[in-house]
């Protein structure tokens, strides 16, 4: 009973780390994309 609980535990850190990992690349990319516009 725990196997399956723990797998799925991994797998929600794992897209968290993703997550964080895509938005530190994407949001400043963003936000300077955004300066250029409005410069």
């Amino acid at each position: 009973m725990l196997k399956p609980l723990l797998k799925t535990g991994q797998i929600q850190l794992i897209k968290q780390q993703d997550l964080t990992l895509f938005l530190n690349q994407i949001v400043p990319m963003v936000c300077a994309h955004l300066k250029k516009i409005l410069m």
